[in-house]
């Protein structure tokens, strides 16, 4: 195994620990104060878990091969890139943060699916789990299209 596949497995299980460590507190606090939350059935409540725990595991994967990369990488002009992070727009500002925004899509995306579908006393366990994981999937999918639009439409800027 190659230097930067050591640095991703170490980055990605340590963020990953953290996010299952989290999650699972939050997930067992979430149970004793939130009554929609104590309704779920425990696949449930695994399911939100391994959510967390495998999104920032690649997040955190990603981020530090980026940070193990970053003194390697010569990049000419550099005095000009400097000047054009000084003079970012707001479609840069996102695309520079659109990790952090798509796991806040999601993670909004599933707490509000779990409120709203889990108040709904007339379906069974099974009928809100999948509700909710659909709704998950269906925003988690806009939020990644919506990324590779701004990132389509960060390289064409570019090439103007």
């Amino acid at each position: 195994m190659d230097m930067v596949n050591r640095v991703a497995f170490k980055g990605g299980l340590e963020a990953g620990g953290y996010a299952f460590v989290g999650s699972t507190l939050v997930s067992l606090l979430a149970n004793r104060l939130i009554p929609p939350y104590k309704s779920l059935t425990l696949q449930g409540k695994v399911f939100l878990v391994t959510v967390v725990t495998v999104g920032c595991g690649i997040i955190g994967a990603e981020h530090a091969v980026f940070h193990f990369n970053r003194p390697f990488l010569v990049l000419q002009g550099q005095q000009e890139s400097e000047q054009r992070d000084k003079q970012m727009t707001l479609g840069d500002t996102l695309f520079k943060h659109r990790y952090e925004i798509a796991g806040g899509l999601l993670t909004a995306a599933v707490t509000g699916g779990l409120v709203h579908f889990a108040g709904n006393q007339n379906r069974t366990g099974a009928e809100k789990f999948m509700s909710l994981r659909l709704f998950a999937h269906a925003v988690g999918l806009g939020s990644l299209l919506g990324l590779v639009a701004m990132a389509s439409v960060s390289s064409q800027r570019k090439k103007d």
